[in-house]
Order: C-alpha cells, then sequence, then structure tokens
C-alpha cells in the first residue's frame, strides 16, 4: 500500500504490484504510471482492515463492486496509467459480511462480464464457515470447489494457500 515499497520491489524485478488500497493512493497511482507492471487494485473499505466495518447490510454487494471498479479504471486512465494493466480484486472477506463474500462469489460471472481481469483471494476464507465450522488450515477442500466455479465463471486469476492441489485441479479442467 505504499508507494515507497512498491517502487523498491519493482526495482528488484516484480511483474505485479497488488495495491490493497485499490488505487486510492495517488503516490501509488503516480508512480505506477511510470512502470510497466501489472497492477491489482483490491476492494477494500479500510487499510489495514477494521473486522467492524463492513459494506451495509442491505448493500448490493455487485452493483457496489461494479461501481468501485469504474471509479478504479477512471482514476488510472486520468492519471495516465493504461486500463488494461489493471486485475480487479473484490476483496473477499475485507469489509464484507459471509454473506457478501459469497454473493461475490456467486456473481464471479457478472463481474467478469463487465470487462478487465479478475482476481479472487477466497483461499481459506471466512465466509466458508457458512458450509464448515473447521480451522483456516482445513478449508482447502471447499476452496478448491470455489475455485472450479471461479474458473466456471472466467475469473482469471485465483490466489489460494494450497497451490499444488489448484495446479492438478487446472490441469483437469483444461485437459
Amino acid at each position: 500500500r505504499h508507494a515507497s515499497t512498491a517502487a523498491r520491489a519493482l526495482a528488484l524485478g516484480v511483474h505485479v504490484i497488488n495495491d490493497v488500497t485499490g488505487l486510492a493512493n495517488t503516490a501509488m497511482l503516480d508512480m505506477l504510471c511510470g512502470q510497466t507492471c501489472d497492477v491489482v487494485a483490491m476492494h477494500a473499505l479500510s487499510v489495514p482492515v477494521d473486522p467492524a466495518r463492513t459494506l451495509p447490510a442491505d448493500c448490493d454487494v455487485l452493483q457496489e463492486i461494479l461501481h468501485w471498479k469504474t471509479t478504479v479504471a477512471a482514476a488510472a486512465v486520468a492519471a495516465g496509467l493504461d486500463p488494461a494493466r489493471l486485475v480487479y480484486d473484490p476483496g473477499i472477506g475485507f469489509g464484507k459480511t459471509a454473506g457478501q463474500s459469497l454473493t461475490l462469489m456467486h456473481g464471479a460471472a457478472v463481474l467478469v462480464g463487465s470487462g478487465g481481469r479478475w482476481l479472487f483471494g477466497h483461499s481459506r476464507k471466512s465466509f466458508l464457515k457458512f458450509f464448515t465450522q473447521a480451522e483456516a488450515a482445513q478449508r482447502d477442500d471447499l476452496t478448491l470447489a470455489f475455485s472450479a466455479q471461479l474458473a466456471d465463471a472466467g475469473v482469471h486469476i485465483v490466489r489460494v494457500h494450497a497451490v499444488g492441489r489448484h495446479v492438478r485441479l487446472f490441469e483437469h479442467l483444461c485437459a
């Protein structure tokens, strides 16, 4: 979330910057304009995350994220950053209730259909407690099931813990 840290990482050869502020930091946006890396912009209500702060219960979370995406893309264009470099992360669990996170998971095709590349970081997240009371490290089977759903919806990138199992899943899905 700090432009100086991202700049140092880029100088060391990093090819992707993950901005958890969703490009709300103008210093980050300005620094990224002079680079060629891809940029993940994540939706969050606060950074660092405040677990007590979530979107309102009656919020249409899909529309909220679509509106946020439009705002991020417009800010990128206005600053001179090519929006084709952007990857949108709806921020599963970051400022959302478990129910809202689940709605985002089920609405992935809607988000992907709006254009751009999408990343979902759903691995072992607390919304999976709808299905199991297992500890986070024991939620990989559910994560895999949702990863398959996300792949079917056209999501471009999944951020996961059990990488080897996901490689085998995607090899099977692509065969």
